[in-house]
């Protein structure tokens, strides 16, 4: 594999695409939520059909917002505690007192 900042350069890293949460009840829920939109539409009139879907449009606008800034922030943190790490800012092991 080339490196990570040529393939970031790129547009090969696309994390969107690449997490998944991997809690056992995720795809439970999904499949669920999947149903009840599904009993709903099938309920609705046109009209409603369609204010349903502009719903599900912002529902999925805002998810995707938090899912971004949970992303930067949780890189954020890991580049703090890296540099925590590489500064020896906080030694893993302190040294004894003789």
């Amino acid at each position: 594999m080339d490196s990570m900042i040529k393939a970031l350069f790129r547009g090969e890293i696309l994390p969107e695409e690449r997490i998944v949460p991997d809690d056992p009840a995720y795809w439970p829920v999904n499949y669920a939520i999947s149903d009840e939109k599904k009993y709903f539409e099938e309920k609705l009139t046109q009209e409603d059909k369609a204010r349903f879907e502009k719903l599900d449009d912002l529902y999925y606008q805002s998810i995707t917002m938090y899912g971004a800034q949970s992303f930067q922030y949780g890189f954020k943190l890991g580049a703090l505690l890296m540099t925590d790490v590489f500064t020896g800012k906080e030694e893993v092991m302190p040294e004894k007192n003789n």
